[in-house]
């Protein structure tokens, strides 16, 4: 079943403010149904990756990194803010934060204790609260505190539907009659940290990257070119790689 992108999705605003206490209650759910649906999945499936799309964990880290982009969003409506704040829509954040190299549970707790933080402040919110607006980024649209918190629900399933179909995929993966299978007891990968110069200054330093490739080892020149492109880095020049680690082991069990 395809998934359609986030940034191609369309919504419907203008919600009202008596739909607000459900979506706080979607919104105090995610934690537990990530909870359930991830505690028992085996370390290889939580690493899986696909067409160099995020992991599991990076999925599950991805809802960390953006949490307090709705708490500083909330506030920009509460304060009159003519416009909600931007986001970086090439999310370097969750590129870069090295979440595959963080425990499960670790990932699991914090981001149970930071949507916990968001819920707090909802639940204080008016009925006055709730019916100012703000315009929004990317959408270019009015958005109330509702519609706004609807739209993280959103977020939320997008990446849990996308983590149930990783969860799923691994399961076919991993079957001892699937040709797949055979297939990935060859998969590699290559850890390395890079360091980018942009021509109208400044620097993005990137470490412990991972990156799945096809042969035996991969060039720095092809590195720097993925970490521009893949990256798609606005005004990238020189990109070094400082440290490159080739990963020959499997990560599927046989």
């Amino acid at each position: 079943m395809r998934q359609e992108k986030w940034f191609d999705r369309k919504f419907s605003l203008d919600n009202s403010q008596g739909i607000f206490p459900g979506v706080i209650e979607r919104l105090s759910g995610t934690p537990t149904r990530l909870e359930e649906k991830l505690r028992a999945i085996p370390e290889e499936t939580l690493h899986l990756a696909i067409d160099h799309s995020w992991t599991i964990k990076e999925n599950l880290g991805h809802l960390s990194d953006l949490e307090t982009l709705w708490q500083r969003r909330l506030e920009d409506v509460l304060t009159g803010q003519p416009e909600m704040r931007a986001t970086d829509l090439q999310n370097n954040q969750t590129h870069l934060a090295g979440h595959n190299d963080t425990p499960l549970e670790v990932l699991l707790r914090g981001f149970r204790e930071i949507r916990q933080q968001t819920i707090k402040q909802l639940q204080l919110l008016t009925d006055e609260d709730l019916i100012q607006s703000a315009l929004h980024p990317r959408l270019k649209t009015p958005m109330n505190i509702t519609d706004l918190f609807v739209f993280v629900a959103e977020h939320d399933d997008h990446h849990l539907a996308r983590i149930s179909a990783l969860i799923g995929l691994s399961a076919r993966t991993l079957s001892d009659e699937s040709p797949a299978r055979q297939t990935t007891k060859k998969h590699k990968q290559v850890k390395f940290d890079f360091e980018t110069h942009f021509t109208n200054g400044g620097r993005l330093l990137g470490t412990a990257f991972w990156l799945d490739i096809a042969h035996d080892s991969i060039s720095d020149e092809e590195l720097a070119a993925y970490v521009a492109n893949g990256l798609r880095l606005l005004s990238a020049g020189d990109t070094k790689i400082i440290k490159k680690e080739i990963i020959n082991e499997t990560l599927k069990k046989t």
